[in-house]
């Protein structure tokens, strides 16, 4: 599954994400879940964390322009979504996907991705 191909359009430019640009975002991400400070009681962040993300990809990637709106957020929604629909087809309502953990990747028998 390609994830790097998402762009995000701010004033006619187009953002070409990288691994590595994902790569520090969920770092990034990770680091703000384990920082109680910006958890919210309902399981969320608290407001302004697209803010500390920015701040935060700045700092792990030196010239990084990339920035919380609408860069960050839409990749967020972008991640969740791909997360959400990842979960569902290895959830025991899918029994036929499965994950190869040596590709990343769910993995289905033709006839059953064909149907």
């Amino acid at each position: 599954m390609e994830v790097n191909s998402q762009t995000t359009s701010i004033t006619g430019k187009k953002h070409q994400w990288t691994g590595v640009e994902d790569s520090k975002l969920v770092e990034c991400l990770v680091d703000l879940t384990n920082c109680e400070k910006w958890k919210a009681d309902n399981g969320t962040f608290k407001p302004g964390f697209l803010q500390q993300i920015q701040r935060m990809m700045t700092n792990k990637i030196p010239g990084c322009e990339l920035r919380a709106q609408p860069h960050i957020d839409s990749r967020i929604k972008l991640l969740e979504k791909q997360y959400h629909t990842i979960s569902e087809m290895l959830g025991p309502s899918a029994s036929s996907f499965g994950w190869n953990d040596d590709l990343k990747c769910v993995v289905v028998e033709k006839i059953v991705f064909d149907e």
